[in-house]
């Protein structure tokens, strides 16, 4: 006779029996400890990219707030260019182009666009401070004649 599964029991029977269940999965890992690592490393390799994405998906979200959709919908609205320099991002790290950086408020959190890797490290390297920016531009100008 086989049973059927049952989503709305099975959420139940394991809140009543967390803590059991939490000891035996961890007896089980102690015991067998080469296995799971060894079934964790193959599990790691066969999904490298999911796992990447996933990764990817948490910090967009503990760091900025934002989830892939959010991210994704912000780069269409800025037509998968730098908010700064209207380009696409061309630096290359290990041989791939990143995507762009989330660009935030770092005291109200609030994002505030997409940009480049140059135009983040521009804005990173001045803490967002106008006044410095406003110095390189006239050094600039002064120096460019």
């Amino acid at each position: 006779m086989h049973r059927i599964y049952n989503k709305e029991y099975s959420k139940i029977y394991y809140q009543k029996h967390k803590k059991e269940r939490m000891e035996y999965s961890r007896k089980y890992k102690k015991k067998n400890r080469e296995k799971v690592l060894q079934n964790l490393k193959e599990y790691r390799k066969s999904h490298k990219e999911e796992i990447k994405k996933q990764k990817r998906n948490h910090r967009l979200l503990i760091n900025y707030g934002l989830n892939e959709i959010e991210y994704n919908k912000l780069f269409v609205k800025q037509n998968g260019v730098c908010a700064i320099c209207f380009e696409k991002e061309k630096v290359l790290i290990r041989g791939k182009v990143p995507p762009l950086s989330v660009d935030h408020d770092h005291k109200t959190k609030k994002v505030r666009g997409l940009l480049c890797s140059r135009c983040n490290l521009i804005l990173g390297g001045s803490n967002d401070n106008i006044k410095i920016l406003e110095n390189c531009i006239k050094y600039l100008i002064i120096n460019n004649k």
